[in-house]
């Protein structure tokens, strides 16, 4: 181990693999694959415009449980939540709500014990931790998080909050959550990052697997901390219909990486992204559209504002198999820039390996418009009221993209915390 690189030392130092033997071989080959690639760099081509220097500097520790809370986000009386605190499931935090007899909602580490065919069966089954740095690390460490399962045709009412609490400065956690919604059922999903007012690592992993006729609205709220390090993969198996959407407002450098495999005629993604950014901030979305079958369609709409020094990052890529007749795929990257140093990279790409089928991409980085300021100044509004108002806009193509009700209500709630500190400057 001496001659590997000191911030891969000090991972593979501290491997301790836990639970059954099936899932302890599998932390041990994702460790061996970490020790073998190390990190990324910018030499590798989808971390060309996003440094992870800073964050492998930093000898993060593993978390712990029983750490106090430091920030939950309301959620509304008798709607289902699980929480995490610094990666670890707190079942006097969480509660079931009314959800049906046959829903299963519970910590991982406790589906492990209870339910483990249904773990090993989809743990892992939706990507591939070779050459991804982070979700070796994650399944290497793998530590608690949830497990979702709705049965066949059951369609929920109310969506299902995964709150996850980096509370404790120094540490990392390595959360994994797997959602699994039978054919034709329905579910809707919140996972909100909260915390990191600390230097807190954050390398998580959701795999959702859609069925036929099934619907999974999925919402990813990020907003740690200003020194907190966030990673995310999230990847979809989906032979029905998946509605994603993506918030970032915090963390010192947020990543979060879509993968989604349409795998069955006739499936259905629609992707949206906001990445509001200040100061310091790095903020990067990657994603790869996979159409695997014929008749499928895919949107994507991602959409950046960037203040004072704040960086952005879309790489997009929509990849249409042979095979895969009939597809409709659209990706648009916009970015408004607050300031002259804040910058975006943004790199839409297609891949098509057949002729049928329908696909545009494209990107767009301006600023706000110095007519709609004036008009709006001449009707009385100060200089930060008619920013709030055109960035408010802005986001709108996103937000209003959700279903009304507790999904947009709480993506809204975290926009407007960020609108509320926009300057004049």
């Amino acid at each position: 181990m001496s001659e590997l690189p000191a911030e891969v030392q000090h991972w593979t130092g501290s491997f301790r693999p836990t639970g059954p033997t099936w899932l302890r071989e599998r932390q041990r080959a994702a460790l061996d694959d970490f020790a073998a690639t190390g990190f990324p760099t910018r030499r590798h081509e989808a971390w060309k415009h996003t440094s992870v220097r800073e964050l492998t500097s930093i000898p993060f520790r593993a978390a712990g449980p029983g750490a106090s809370p430091s920030s939950l986000p309301d959620i509304p009386a008798g709607e289902p939540v699980l929480v995490t605190v610094d990666g670890q499931h707190r079942p006097e935090l969480s509660h079931r709500g009314s959800l049906p007899e046959g829903v299963v909602l519970t910590g991982l580490q406790q589906a492990l014990r209870t339910d483990p065919h249904r773990v090993r069966a989809h743990l892992g089954r939706s990507l591939s931790w070779q050459d991804r740095a982070f979700v070796a690390l994650n399944t290497a460490y793998l530590g608690d998080g949830a497990l979702l399962w709705v049965p066949r045709g059951v369609h929920l009412d109310h969506p299902i909050h995964l709150v996850h609490d980096a509370a404790t400065a120094e540490r990392a956690s390595h959360l994994r959550t797997l959602v699994v919604a039978e054919p034709g059922s329905r579910v809707a999903v919140v996972q909100h990052w909260v915390g990191g007012w600390g230097r807190v690592f954050s390398n998580a992993v959701t795999e959702l697997f859609v069925g036929r006729g099934a619907h999974v609205d999925h919402l990813e709220l990020q907003q740690e901390g200003p020194e907190a390090f966030h990673v995310a993969t999230v990847a979809a198996e989906v032979a029905g219909r998946l509605g994603s959407w993506s918030v970032a407002t915090g963390g010192r450098l947020g990543r979060t990486e879509l993968d989604v495999r349409l795998t069955d005629p006739g499936a259905e993604a629609d992707l949206r992204g906001l990445s509001l950014g200040r100061g310091e901030q790095h903020l990067d979305h990657t994603l790869v559209v996979d159409h695997l079958a014929p008749h499928g369609r895919s949107d994507q709409v991602f959409r950046a504002i960037l203040d004072q020094r704040a960086r952005g990052v879309f790489n997009g890529l929509v990849r249409v198999r042979e095979g895969a007749a009939g597809t409709s795929a659209g990706q648009r990257s916009q970015t408004l820039l607050l300031s002259p140093q804040a910058g975006m990279h943004a790199r839409p790409q297609l891949q098509i390996d057949h002729d049928d089928v329908q696909c545009a991409h494209g990107a767009t980085v301006g600023q706000l418009d110095d007519e709609a300021l004036f008009y709006l100044r001449s009707r009385g509004l100060g200089a930060v009221e008619a920013r709030r108002l055109l960035t408010g806009a802005f986001t709108r193509a996103v937000v209003h993209e959700l279903p009304e009700g507790p999904l947009r209500d709480r993506a809204e709630r975290v926009v407007d915390d960020w609108l509320a500190g926009l300057g004049a400057t």
